[in-house]
């Protein structure tokens, strides 16, 4: 259990998991909820407990980016890149209020796409379990909550999501990339998409989608919870509403030519982004699309990393 000593009493909404909020913005926290009102869904294993890491936790409940926001978070890429494809990664894209963390993807006058850009100042190790409660956007753009080595070598996506679409916007998309740098190339991928109720619904290494999404929500209609148990270098555990629904491991989808796996620490990231594959087949979201708050931001109710102890 989490030392309540070490627990800032953190706001959360007034739903239950996987709830739906329809609106152009959610409303703000319920004063007196809390996140702890849903408990990790994953065993710390062994002995050990789980303890909260603050610097990589926030319930969002402030306005603007004061010193609470800056000491946890950049507002822009670790290394001040301007993002992949036609993303201009900005610091005013992003936003504190009502208890969200507001991500926009908004059109830049050269035609690019200006995209809030969100990650942690410092780096997490496993084990651990970070969760986020967020609400997807409307557009063409990812909407992402990830994992990234300080080189750039290591990435674990926890939810890539298309909101603007019928199908994968149902989809909590997780997947892994290792990358070689010089010259680039992706060394080892796998991508699997998941429906909230943690049935299977689509392989991203196939293009291979398992049913039609009847009755199931699309994610931007409504906040849902997303995590990830990184256990150690070679495990990861993903959960949606608080359901496993993807081990990762060697023993099935995890690879590594290198045989190094994901030995190195990771900052988390919040961000949306427009991805070369889409821009090479013409999806992107149109100047109206982008102009609408209703649409064209993420919200982060807020975000939560415990340590195992």
């Amino acid at each position: 259990m989490v030392n309540r000593r070490d627990l800032i009493k953190w706001s959360a909404v007034a739903l239950g998991a996987g709830a739906g909020l329809a609106g152009p913005a959610p409303a703000a926290h319920a004063a007196d909820l809390e996140w702890e009102q849903y408990p990790v869904p994953a065993a710390p294993g062994g002995n050990r407990s789980w303890q909260l890491l603050p610097s990589h936790s926030d319930d969002f409940n402030y306005t603007g980016k004061p010193q609470t926001f800056r000491g946890r978070w950049l507002d822009q890429h670790k290394d001040g890149w301007s993002g992949p494809a036609n993303s201009l990664y900005s610091a005013r894209h992003s936003w504190v209020a009502d208890g969200n963390l507001i991500v926009e993807g908004r059109r830049a006058p050269d035609g690019r796409v200006y995209c809030g850009y969100v990650t942690s100042r410092t780096p997490v190790e496993y084990p651990l379990y970070t969760e986020v409660l967020m609400r997807v956007s409307g557009l063409k753009l990812s909407s992402n909550f990830w994992l990234l080595s300080r080189d750039d070598v290591n990435e674990i996506d926890v939810i890539e999501c298309y909101g603007n679409e019928s199908l994968h916007g149902k989809h909590m998309n997780t997947a892994y990339h290792i990358f070689q740098r010089n010259p680039f190339t992706e060394l080892a991928r796998s991508q699997k998409g998941y429906f909230a109720d943690g049935s299977y619904g689509y392989n991203g290494e196939t293009g291979q989608v398992f049913g039609d999404g009847a009755g199931q929500p699309l994610l931007r209609n409504g906040f849902h919870r997303y995590g990830v148990h990184w256990i150690s270098a070679t495990e990861f555990d993903f959960y949606f509403n608080g359901r496993l629904v993807r081990r990762l491991n060697r023993s099935n989808d995890l690879r590594d030519p290198r045989s190094r796996f994901f030995d190195q620490p990771m900052h988390l990231i919040l961000n949306t982004e427009s991805h070369q594959w889409r821009v090479d087949r013409g999806i992107e979201p149109t100047d109206a699309e982008l102009a609408d708050p209703g649409i064209n931001n993420i919200y982060y109710r807020w975000v939560r990393t415990y340590q195992a102890v």
